[in-house]
């Protein structure tokens, strides 16, 4: 284990089937087949979901929201429930968007230290030309989110692993529905976990994510030794006012 790393937890609404060396035998697992972020949330809240002590929480979620998004558009008065408030409807993909930074938000009230990860959501053969746009487009902002936290968020592409030219890998998807992972594909998903959450891989980003938060305090400090050995009235500032204002 890497110095710093940490305990770690996978929240995800798929069942990744076990394949092979365990790359995750020190992380804990916890599904939920077809919840929604507005679901994960009120798990955390009501404590059925427990972050306390973890140092990693990657989350894998939001293709029931892109569902529940299109059946919304395409039903007269739908009545759907989204995150926690009853007045708010599905209408945009940018709403699945505030869905995340809604459970962002959660999330740090049960525990503010841990690195979050979001892990990509991936495509639906069932209905792929119409919730494709919606989907990279989500993913697309949601890594934009995270770049711009980067000293405790990530953003892992799993939607890569789950298309060759553009287009979803079909043996990777039941063809019953065209939408629920075959053994396959859930061997596929467990592996996209195992390579995010490694200790060769997002170890190293986290001990990145976290330099570079370090990096930022002690370029403050050392503007603040710039400042006064110049003379300067700015050198009455702290370094912990700089960090804030910076």
């Amino acid at each position: 284990m890497v110095a710093g790393f940490g305990p770690k937890i996978v929240i995800t609404d798929s069942i990744p089937k076990r394949v092979g060396d365990d790359a995750m035998k020190d992380t804990t697992l916890r599904y939920f087949r077809g919840k929604t972020l507005s679901d994960i949330g009120d798990f955390i809240e009501n404590g059925s979901i427990r972050l306390q002590g973890f140092e990693t929480i990657m989350i894998h979620v939001g293709t029931n929201d892109v569902s529940n998004l299109m059946r919304h558009n395409s039903t007269v008065k739908a009545e759907l429930r989204l995150y926690d408030f009853s007045f708010l409807k599905l209408m945009d993909y940018t709403d699945i968007v505030q869905g995340f930074i809604a459970l962002v938000n959660i999330i740090r009230q049960y525990n503010r230290r841990a690195v979050i990860v979001f892990s990509g959501i991936i495509p639906r053969v069932v209905d792929h030309s119409r919730s494709d746009p919606i989907i990279r487009a989500v993913n697309k902002d949601i890594q934009s989110f995270c770049e711009s936290h980067s000293s405790n968020m990530l953003f892992y592409p799993t939607y890569r692993w789950f298309v060759h030219a553009g287009q979803p890998v079909s043996t990777y998807y039941a063809k019953k529905d065209k939408l629920h992972l075959t053994d396959v594909g859930s061997a596929r998903l467990r592996q996209a976990f195992q390579t995010i959450m490694s200790d060769t891989t997002l170890a190293a980003q986290v001990g990145v994510v976290k330099e570079k938060g370090a990096a930022r305090k002690r370029g403050c400090r050392k503007r603040v030794n710039e400042w006064a050995v110049q003379g300067s009235p700015k050198r009455v500032r702290t370094a912990t006012n700089l960090i804030q204002l910076t």
